[in-house]
């Protein structure tokens, strides 16, 4: 009896050892997984962010050291992420909305521009808490046209007020349109969708005769018949929308110290009661 106890018991022992010795066994080679792995990448550490320049202080710098809470859209950027309107930026930039002026009517001209929950007390344009500016300049509105023509976007959070003046308490949007080649080019872009939607873009642009001025003229037309029948006014229906887009830039650049440019723009909205 006490010869198969004992003999139950080595039994017992040598199991044990022989699951210590196969556990250990896969811990080692479990914790050699991730130094080939290490060995295998070696070229990570070669990656690197490019630079993005803003003006967002009336001179260059890069978005990573200026001391402000900006969200730039480089061109790239702009055409991966589909932008087309102030609609599609809400969609890519936190802390950003805005709201209708009016009850009723979809004007897109007309919109509050709001940064962090700062809501103008007013509906006076020039009072607003927020401002469009287009190369520098301000604008009426928050109107800004067509996107294809924009270099960069810099939508600024918090107040602007020391480089674009009033009306920038909670923020500013800060627009850079594209600069005229020297070489002739274009483009035409068409979409087509759903519930009547077109948007028509062209644009050419090149050198005047053999001066020194280049310019740019893009043209753009966009429609969309809304989703619902209008009981009212049969004619217009619901959430319906307009626009003719027509801009043109003018680019001197006489000596390496001075250049100008020249932007006209003009647009039109005719929109449907909102749904």
């Amino acid at each position: 009896m006490n010869n198969i106890l004992r003999g139950f018991v080595m039994d017992r022992l040598l199991s044990k050892l022989a699951f210590s010795a196969v556990l250990i066994t896969g811990i080692y080679c479990f914790s050699g997984v991730p130094t080939i792995n290490a060995q295998e990448s070696p070229t990570a550490g070669n990656l690197t962010l490019e630079e993005i320049i803003v003006t967002a202080r009336k001179r260059e710098e890069s978005l990573m050291e200026v001391p402000l809470a900006i969200t730039a859209f480089t061109e790239e950027d702009i055409e991966n992420l589909a932008l087309k309107e102030l609609s599609d930026l809400v969609d890519h930039t936190p802390g950003f909305y805005y709201t209708e002026y009016s009850v009723g009517r979809g004007h897109r001209e007309h919109r509050r521009l709001i940064f962090r929950g700062m809501q103008p007390r007013t509906d006076i344009q020039t009072r607003q808490n927020a401002t469009v500016f287009i190369d520098g300049a301000p604008t009426l509105g928050s109107e800004i046209g067509a996107i294809e023509n924009f270099e960069r976007i810099e939508m600024i959070k918090g107040p602007q007020s020391a480089h674009f003046g009033r009306s920038t308490f909670a923020g500013a949007i800060n627009v850079i349109t594209k600069t005229p080649g020297d070489e002739f080019g274009g483009s035409i872009t068409l979409e087509v969708g759903k519930y009547g939607y077109s948007r028509l873009v062209t644009a050419i642009e090149g050198p005047v005769g053999e001066s020194d001025i280049s310019y740019r003229l893009t043209a753009s037309t966009y429609d969309y018949d809304g989703q619902y029948n209008n009981a009212i006014q049969p004619s217009q229906d619901l959430g319906s929308r307009s626009t003719d887009d027509v801009s043109l830039t003018l680019y001197a650049q006489p000596s390496d110290k001075f250049s100008a440019k020249f932007r006209y723009h003009k647009w039109t909205d005719e929109d449907g009661p909102d749904v």
